[in-house]
């Protein structure tokens, strides 16, 4: 096993990449918080940060060795954790877009079921990479072998082309406003960002191992995480810019044209129930009518009748 060594300018790029990670989390979190709009793509971006900072704790304890036989004690506790921490932020990640893409064009109730199974393939495919994992730590010492970056690779490409696909099809079906078309497109683009790393670092995975492979597996797991904040981001930017909240603006969008369809639907049950009022009132007033020429027709047919008798 030929290993380069884990040098202090491969430490600064992976904590730096981290850092800015954890840093839009943050932020990402506390805005979501703080507008009240905090939901299911906001707790899988919470989880990834959770695991991420494990990650940039591992970053800066790697010790450099020269063989797998001379592997540090604490070397075997940051390839496990580094080991599981890198898929668990990816796939949080990429169930954090699907959500968002899910929240924002408001799709059919047949869209989004097919989002939801695309989202419960996601899970599927993240326990089976972990478990493969487990596997090779625990036979292993953690030695990525190929079999992993083959499955890996498959993986990256079928779940980054169903979140690819899924909002040029969006884009294209749906009659949705500007704003929205950003925030999709966002999801879009944060996608292909994702897709251009995880296939890079997977067909590192098939040469020699070393510590560069180990840096391209740091730098895609935060810049994963970046790229699922720019949904956030660029709705705070759009804010800022436009004065007008991206995300207010897409709800008050919304819940207008409800309205507007109540509105209507009420206007037209009352005039229903108006023109109903008036016919039965109409009826109601011929009836008594009737009924009193029929009394008075009765009242003087017994008047004609009795000085006849007498």
């Amino acid at each position: 096993m030929n290993v380069l060594p884990w040098s202090l300018p491969l430490k600064i790029i992976a904590c730096t990449f981290h850092s800015v990670a954890i840093a839009s989390t943050i932020f990402r979190l506390v805005y979501r918080w703080y507008m009240a709009r905090f939901w299911w793509e906001d707790g899988f971006a919470m989880f990834a940060l959770a695991v991420d900072v494990p990650c940039l704790v591992c970053a800066w304890l790697e010790v450099p060795y020269a063989s797998i036989q001379d592997i540090p004690p604490i070397d075997n506790i940051t390839h496990w954790m580094v080991s599981m921490g890198f898929p668990s932020v990816l796939w949080a990640c990429r169930l954090s877009i699907l959500f968002s893409i899910i929240r924002v064009a408001s799709p059919s109730q047949q869209l989004r079921r097919i989002a939801l199974l695309i989202g419960c393939s996601f899970l599927v495919m993240w326990a089976a990479l972990m478990a493969q994992k487990i596997q090779i730590c625990a036979t292993e010492n953690c030695v990525i072998a190929g079999s992993v970056g083959l499955s890996q690779l498959i993986t990256d490409v079928i779940s980054d082309s169903l979140l690819v696909i899924l909002p040029i099809y969006l884009l294209q079906s749906l009659k949705i406003s500007r704003r929205q078309r950003i925030t999709i497109f966002s999801a879009f683009s944060a996608t292909l960002l994702i897709t251009v790393v995880t296939i890079l670092h997977s067909a590192a995975l098939f040469t020699v191992q070393s510590t560069g492979i180990l840096v391209i597996g740091h730098v895609k797991v935060a810049l994963s995480l970046i790229v699922c904040n720019l949904l956030v981001i660029v709705a705070f930017v759009y804010s800022l810019c436009c004065r007008r909240d991206l995300d207010a603006a897409e709800e008050e969008l919304s819940l207008t044209t409800v309205d507007l369809n109540t509105c209507l639907t009420d206007s037209a049950m009352d005039k229903h129930t108006t023109i109903l009022q008036h016919s039965v009132a109409t009826a109601t007033e011929r009836s008594c009518l009737t009924a009193a020429r029929m009394i008075e027709v009765a009242e003087k047919a017994e008047g004609v009748v009795e000085p006849k008798l007498a």
